[in-house]
């Protein structure tokens, strides 16, 4: 049995606890668990090693996958960006922001 921690989702305890990400529905089979679904920190889940060496180099390095992003309210800001925030500056014209599409 491992506790789910922070963060973790299906994907991060298949890799960490198999070996492999190829052990993905096995898993969620063995737990009667969606392999999509979100997990509560704390709770156990049963795995079983497929790949011991990648398993053993997580243990001995005391590594925990914890991929899920953060939540909207702790959110790490980031810079504006997307297709309101583009430009493409004519070569001919230097000071045209403008372009056609077509």
């Amino acid at each position: 049995m491992q506790v789910i921690k922070k963060r973790q989702n299906t994907t991060d305890l298949v890799a960490q606890h198999y070996g492999t990400v190829e052990s993905l529905f096995d898993m969620a089979q063995l737990n009667g668990i969606s392999i999509t679904e979100d997990l509560v920190p704390g709770n156990n889940i049963e795995t079983v090693a497929v790949d011991t060496q990648v398993v053993n180099y997580f243990s001995k390095n005391a590594l925990d996958i914890a991929s899920d992003p953060l939540p909207v309210d702790n959110a790490i800001p980031q810079p504006f960006g997307g297709i309101g925030y583009m430009k493409i500056r004519n070569a001919d014209l230097p000071q045209s922001n403008d372009f056609i599409v077509s």
